[in-house]
């Protein structure tokens, strides 16, 4: 299985340091296996797969707990967000990206059709239908 991205590129794509590289690739085994739940096992990986990987793995490693905050003025509310967006997740513009990568401009994944046309039904045997 070709992987999508380092843990190099992903302390690079950080800007820091990694802390354990065996959780820093966990995190990226993670996102890959996210993506290829997706699009399906590529080989290469198209770039826009490693953006998301490395996003994905980013993510859960600057903000491991999924906490969010928000402030109006002088109010400061933290959220925790919904438990599946705890660790490594897939957003919606991650999919949707991986998605417009994989049906592409005619709308097929590697030439085979997205549900853009129903399923194909033979016409009934003229010959057969009257006996």
């Amino acid at each position: 299985m070709a992987i999508i991205a380092t843990a190099e590129e992903l302390a690079s794509f950080l800007q820091t340091d990694l802390d354990t590289a065996t959780a820093n690739l966990l995190l990226l085994d993670l996102a890959q296996g996210l993506i290829t739940a997706e699009i399906g096992e590529q080989s290469p990986w198209p770039s826009i797969a490693k953006a998301v990987a490395l996003a994905a793995a980013g993510r859960a490693y600057v903000n491991p707990d999924g906490l969010r905050q928000e402030t109006a003025g002088s109010t400061t509310a933290i959220f925790n967000t919904p438990l599946y967006m705890n660790g490594v997740y897939l957003s919606a513009s991650d999919k949707a990206a991986l998605h417009a990568w994989a049906n592409g401009p005619g709308g097929s994944i590697l030439g085979k059709p997205q549900g853009a046309f129903p399923v194909a039904r033979a016409w009934p045997d003229p010959v057969q239908a009257n006996d």
